[in-house]
């Protein structure tokens, strides 16, 4: 009998001996014949010849190429177009250096065009990609001013010609394209303005505009080219306002961003060329964006800390550092031609200097890294990862190499990335494509479908394990319940109890992870008897086995039940105290929950940010800001807060009546606002009845991107009842269909007929009672019943307290209400008359009750 192993798999080795020796097997040990291949090198382990490896590596130089490539033929042209400039002024520079330039810009603008044109054909899923991806977008510019510099710097086309015009809007038609799409946003439907998508990239778009301005100034085209030149301005004057001020902060930008903050100089440093060209002069206009491109540079040279990452290891962006400084050397000869002085003669050859070095410097570097010209951009790869790696596996694994030549290893971990990336379907076809899968292969198959809720995949791979079959193997294997506990998670996500319980009973060994997931089940829908069967059977009951008990019996209310499980749990950790807390802060309990972490802290043990939360939930519920005040302080000096801490403290705040601090902690707040914080901000000032403050905070959340949820406009409905909007009011609510695709529920509902009926419409209070999808409740009656108090509408008062009596016989409020009412009214009477009816049904007014 003979088993091969892969090297150092001694472990499985061993496994097996024994195996055979606890099976009593006839075969003797010594006969058991074990051949263990040792790996070759790893380029040898994953492609069994070039052939194989060719189509991957094509697909990989492929899905790496991005049109920030360009930005190699865009300093290539942007020298060639210094060094014509140079010579046309200064005879005595040789031409051979202009011309030399010229060729080698148009070999490499056509090689990269070339790779980009094959990249559209079998990558045209990412090169859509880059189209709507708000940094990506901006590279598709640098083609178009790769060419249009590549034209303004032949040497052998003049401007006036018909092949130079022709070529001229064929490199200029793709940046009105562009145009269209950044500044119109039509091919998109994301509603986000120019000012929230800006980046440093989008300088790119600047200078293509500015650069076709020139180019159609040097045609005679006086009037393109001004329509052109103020798109290119307009848009530099968004972005400049938008993103300097963010120069302090720069290091919250991606270290590959970086080299793009040269952009900053290099726009009004074209803007400056173009309006030369414009003008037919150097005149004041040019000299101000020459002087401000001039400023700008000084400004990020002087912050060295900017670009220090930047520079610690080679990429394709450090040409970014190239082609600014050509333009402002441009602006420089321009400015040296039109200004006779020493000064301007000294800025001109500092300037082209330091522009030639950092172009033979890059040039040079990257010669030297050529090996890592082609990695992928972090910031593009991020956006486009999941469909490059649908469409490098779908190509490479269409030839005729087979998937199981990458090895186990290297073909479970594409197939674990594809899952992740959503693309189940392609990895089944390369998960049945396999000719050998081990018990990873199958657990990654089986891990996606589970994942996906797909069940019936799931389970019918996991029937299909031919492992499961072998008793020998099942043996080994019995340590490995990866398979059977992600089924039950599945079933259990799936809410089929009654499956996962099957599997579950199926299992001919179980660990300590599937007893707590079936318990873990059995308690999220509150099936205790079950949960404590299970419990009490469990032969090895770890923390978490307690700690689900606990949750368990607080969720259904038996606090007594859950206090007895959290004193018997051997081992507490963290998890026991919150777990307990958060019981007693659910059930209104705070005086335990507060008692409950003193003794915490008694007992040594620290508290985390769940602790805290609850404990500020507790402050809100006694609304007892001083306790609010020392947790809050428990919070700066033990844990650094995250967003439940942040969600709890505004909501704390505002409830104990200090809407100031809670506006202060949202603002100051460094982790990223979800909506619920958001939610209850817009809460906090509607509770306070500062519905100004409210509205604007909702429209700002709106601004920010931020999807509001059915809270927020229960929060922007309840706000606009305290201040009387009632249009605002419907706007919101039919907004909030229409555009968010909420459906309203009762508390929408509820909210409406409150700011309507507190200006007395009450007929429209009634439409909209009438006009809900379900039977209103006791919320919707009261807020018409307080209104009718109010403006003394005694008939629907009426109506309105008789049917909060049908929803709740037994409830007072109706009555109370009612009562109150009339006697405002000075109606004894009646009022009287209430009382009876009272003590007829044996009502009592319930007490109320309040901390203090």
């Amino acid at each position: 009998m003979a088993w091969r192993l892969r090297s150092g798999h001694h472990r499985t080795k061993q496994a097996i001996i024994s195996i055979y020796q606890m099976e009593s097997l006839v075969v003797p040990c010594q006969e058991i014949q074990i051949k263990i291949d040792y790996p070759t090198s790893r380029r040898k382990r994953r492609y069994t010849n070039l052939a194989d490896a060719e189509p991957i590596v094509l697909m990989s130089v492929l899905s790496s190429l991005h049109a920030g490539y360009f930005r190699i033929s865009l300093s290539l042209c942007s020298q060639a177009l210094l060094w014509k400039t140079m010579v046309h002024l200064h005879s005595d520079l040789p031409s051979m250096a202009s011309y030399l330039l010229w060729y080698l810009a148009l070999a490499t603008q056509v090689s990269l065009c070339f790779l980009y044109t094959f990249k559209c054909i079998f990558f045209f899923n990412l090169v859509k990609e880059e189209f709507t991806h708000y940094i990506g977008v901006n590279y598709l510019y640098a083609p178009s001013i790769s060419c249009l510099l590549l034209l303004q710097s032949a040497p052998m086309l003049e401007p006036h010609s018909v092949l130079y015009q022709t070529l001229f809007w064929l490199f200029a038609a793709p940046v009105l394209t562009l145009d269209t799409k950044l500044y119109g946003q039509w091919f998109t439907t994301e509603k986000r303005f120019l000012s929230i998508m800006a980046n440093p990239a989008s300088q790119v778009s600047v200078i293509a505009n500015l650069v076709a301005a020139r180019g159609a100034a040097e045609m005679g085209w006086r009037e393109c080219a001004l329509c052109l030149f103020s798109l290119g301005m307009v848009h530099y004057l968004v972005i400049f306002v938008t993103l300097y001020q963010r120069l302090p902060g720069g290091n919250n930008f991606p270290t590959t961003l970086r080299p793009v903050f040269f952009l900053f100089f290099a726009a009004p440093a074209t803007g400056s060329l173009a309006w030369n060209s414009i003008c037919g002069t150097f005149d004041t206009v040019a000299k101000m964006l020459f002087f401000l491109s001039l400023f700008i540079f000084v400004s990020l040279v002087c912050r060295p800390t900017l670009l220090k990452k930047s520079i610690k290891r080679f990429n394709v962006a450090w040409w970014a550092y190239s082609f600014p400084i050509t333009f402002l050397a441009l602006d420089s000869v321009q400015y040296a031609q039109e200004v006779k002085y020493h000064v301007a003669s000294a800025l001109m050859f500092l300037f082209s200097s330091i522009s030639v070095l950092i172009f033979l410097g890059v040039m040079l570097l990257t010669a030297a890294n050529s090996k890592r010209l082609l990695r992928r951009d972090p910031v593009l790869w991020k956006a486009h990862r999941p469909s490059c790696l649908k469409c490098t596996y779908a190509n490479s694994f269409s030839s005729s190499s087979s998937p199981s030549s990458l090895g186990f290893r290297a073909t479970n971990k594409e197939l674990n990335q594809m899952i992740r990336s959503g693309y189940i379907t392609e990895a089944r076809k390369i998960f049945e494509k396999l000719e050998a899968r081990n018990t990873v292969t199958w657990n990654t198959m089986i891990s996606g479908y589970v994942k996906r809720r797909e069940m019936t995949h799931a389970r019918n791979l996991f029937d299909e394990m031919p492992e499961r079959d072998v008793v020998t193997y099942n043996a080994m294997i019995s340590g490995n319940f990866v398979s059977w506990n992600s089924m039950i998670k599945a079933y259990l996500k799936a809410s089929d109890l009654v499956s996962a319980r099957l599997l579950f009973d199926e299992m001919r060994d179980r660990d300590t992870i599937s007893w707590n997931t079936m318990i873990d089940g059995y308690v999220h829908v509150s099936m205790m008897d079950e949960a404590l069967y299970l419990f009490s059977e469990m032969p090895n009951r770890d923390t978490h086995s307690w700690n689900m008990m606990v949750s368990g019996y607080a969720s259904v209310g038996d606090l007594e039940l859950a206090r007895g499980y959290f004193e018997r749990t051997p081992e507490k950790n963290i998890v026991s105290w919150n777990s307990i807390i958060a019981a007693y802060e659910k059930n209104k309990d705070y005086k335990e929950a507060v008692d409950v972490f003193l003794r915490m802290n008694i007992e040594g043990e620290k508290p985390d940010p769940h602790t805290l939360t609850s404990l500020l939930s507790v402050s809100t519920g006694l609304v007892n800001l001083r306790l609010g005040i020392q947790m809050h302080q428990i919070v700066l000096k033990t844990v650094i807060p995250d967003v439940p801490v942040h969600n709890a403290l505004i909501t704390m705040y505002s409830r104990c009546g200090d809407i100031m601090d809670s506006r202060r902690i949202f603002d100051e707040m460094r982790v990223k606002r979800e909506v619920i914080t958001w939610n209850a901000m817009i809460g906090g000032y509607a509770f306070h009845g500062n519905a100004s403050e409210a509205l604007n905070l909702f429209w700002s959340m709106k601004h920010n991107g931020i999807h509001p949820s059915h809270i927020t406009f229960v929060s922007v409905l309840n706000a606009c009842a305290h201040a009387g909007l009632v249009d605002e009011a419907r706007a919101q609510f039919m907004s909030m269909v229409s555009e968010y695709k909420i459906q309203p529920q009762m508390e929408h509902y509820s909210s409406l007929v409150d700011v309507i009926s507190r200006q007395g419409q009450f007929e429209e209070s009634m439409d909209v009672i009438n006009s809900m999808p379900f039977e209103a409740d006791k919320t919707v009656w009261g807020a018409l019943l307080d209104a009718c108090r109010i403006y003394s509408n005694v008939g629907l008062a009426h109506a309105a307290a008789e049917a909060m009596s049908r929803l709740e016989p037994e409830s007072s409020t109706p009555y109370v209400l009612l009562y109150n009412m009339y006697a405002d009214m000075g109606l004894w009477d009646e009022a009287s008359q209430v009382r009876v009816t009272m003590e007829s049904k044996r009502i009592k007014k319930e007490r109320a009750s309040s901390w203090v």
